[in-house]
């Protein structure tokens, strides 16, 4: 499951990073024979401020909310997909917003993480 882009981020970008990641990851899996599909079923319920420049407690708090699921979760292993992890404030979001439609993740996947500051 991708988390979800902005549609600005998506024009900007020319791509949902995210879920094309989610897309990929799915097709090299299922390759090696593991059952899986890719669902997109996380959407954006409101627009939150652009992330880059906050913190970690103001990232928490400008999604908090922001997440939801449309349609029916997928029955099985649910993995949330995010290109990079800051302070894992949108990995965190997307698995609240499964767990209210009462399936929480197993895990949660990224690219890249971003050098903890000290």
């Amino acid at each position: 499951v991708p988390v979800p882009t902005a549609p600005a981020q998506v024009v900007a970008r020319g791509l949902d990073l995210t879920a094309a990641l989610a897309r990929v990851a799915a097709r090299r899996l299922r390759t090696a024979g593991v059952p899986v599909r890719c669902w997109t079923g996380l959407a954006l319920h409101r627009r939150p401020l652009d992330q880059s420049g906050l913190g970690r407690s103001d990232r928490w708090a400008n999604l908090a909310g922001a997440v939801g699921v449309h349609g029916e979760p997928p029955a099985g292993r649910i993995v949330v997909v995010d290109d990079i992890v800051t302070t894992g404030a949108t990995l965190g979001e997307a698995v609240r917003a499964c767990a209210d439609a009462g399936r929480v993740p197993a895990a949660g996947a990224t690219v890249a993480a971003t050098a903890r500051r000290t």
